[in-house]
């Protein structure tokens, strides 16, 4: 009734209203019983059955049961999980490696994930130690070793000691890639590099990639 993509070497299929995998000669390797399933990744699968999400390993074995109200793909070998309203964390193994305790949570990258806590956001390492304080009014994601941060209206970079690297000047940013970030103030837009030069003046109206 439903077929997916595959992805390594299975795809989720829907018989009868319940979803499970076939391989590539049409066999049914996972049997279908749930309500819905995710292609594979790193070995895992996300499935739900009753609105709740668990995953299961290529055997069709349950590695985490569904009792999560959301979850996410492995991120650094790291999955984040919701729980009665609250974010946290399992490990590749699913076993709960961060308790569920924020009202947000980002992925992780670099080694470090955005949190909010009461209304500010801040990091946590794997170990769930808040590295870089709660003070933030947003805070994305590393990428090139420098994130993108705000505070009153304005945004800006800090390194992954918190350190501001690039100051909170700017009306809006994109994140780093290949070595340069999108920025804008005054309605218009430019390219900072990670000292925070303006290489690319901020002169138009819009900018992609």
């Amino acid at each position: 009734d439903d077929v997916g993509y595959f992805s390594e070497g299975l795809a989720p299929v829907k018989i009868n209203d319940k979803y499970g995998y076939i391989d590539a000669n049409n066999e049914i390797i996972i049997p279908c019983s749930y309500d819905y399933a995710f292609g594979f990744n790193q070995g895992l699968a996300i499935v739900e059955n009753n609105g709740k999400y668990g995953y299961i390993n290529q055997d069709g074995n349950e590695l985490v049961s569904c009792i999560y109200d959301d979850i996410n793909e492995l991120s650094e070998n790291m999955a984040r999980i919701k729980i009665d309203g609250l974010y946290g964390f399992i490990n590749k193994d699913g076993a709960e490696a961060i308790h569920p305790q924020y009202k947000t949570a980002d992925d992780f990258h670099e080694g470090l994930a955005s949190v909010m806590f009461t209304s500010k956001y801040g990091y946590i390492n794997k170990n769930g130690d808040v590295v870089i304080p709660c003070i933030y009014d947003t805070a994305d994601a590393f990428f090139e070793g420098l994130a993108v941060i705000e505070k009153d209206g304005k945004r800006g970079f800090i390194d992954n000691t918190g350190k501001e690297i690039i100051p909170l000047i700017y009306d809006t940013a994109y994140s780093f890639s290949e070595g340069l970030a999108g920025v804008e103030k005054n309605e218009k837009w430019g390219f900072v590099d990670s000292k925070g030069n303006e290489v690319i003046p901020c002169l138009y109206q819009e900018v992609s990639g």
